[in-house]
């Protein structure tokens, strides 16, 4: 219910003498990205989906030392 009415304040409050309203910063600094700065984001995005959180994921591929009670070295 809080949401609804959350909406529809958000509602009410839009421009009405756009025809189109404003993008936000972030969504408008899409527009401006370059070639290199759209690879390192995806790169970043991929190691970052590629992170092992799970201390047993790293114990197993042995890339880190593990911290984990569960893990033994």
């Amino acid at each position: 219910m809080l949401l609804v009415l959350f909406g529809a304040r958000q509602w009410h409050r839009r421009p009405k003498d756009q025809p189109q309203g404003r993008l936000p910063k972030w969504m408008a600094a899409i527009d401006r990205l370059t070639t290199v700065k759209v690879f390192g984001l995806g790169l970043a995005l991929a190691l970052a989906a590629l992170n092992a959180k799970n201390g047993q994921q790293v114990c197993a591929t042995g890339e880190q030392r593990c911290v984990s009670s569960r893990c033994r070295a």
